[in-house]
């Protein structure tokens, strides 16, 4: 059998779908939080790539080509820290997880 589907941790709110706009800007509203307490989350990125559709696709950007990519996903809270304070070992492990994008 072939590879699994990702889990990237995107939920998206009911009734939404995810949009790319013809200059490239991509947006989804997603649910974040707890199944008992979600919030609702307005995400949005610029990608020259086209928006991949399908039933192994929350929101990814990928071109056919290249194999070059963009590719949303949500992870556990980082107390409070940025981006820049995140380990490298925070990201190899979500995307490397067993059943992360890249596993």
């Amino acid at each position: 059998a072939g590879k699994s589907r990702p889990q990237t941790g995107v939920v998206f709110r009911d009734g939404t779908d995810v949009l790319q706009s013809k200059k490239g800007d991509v947006s989804a509203e997603i649910l974040v939080g707890t199944k008992a307490d979600p919030k609702s989350v307005l995400i949005s990125f610029t990608a020259p790539y086209k928006l991949e559709t399908g039933s192994v696709y929350d929101v990814e950007c990928r071109d056919q080509k290249t194999g070059d990519g963009a590719f949303l996903a949500v992870t556990e809270k980082t107390d409070g820290k940025s981006l820049e304070d995140l380990d490298s070992s925070f990201f190899m492990k979500r995307l490397f997880d067993p059943t992360g994008r890249f596993s």
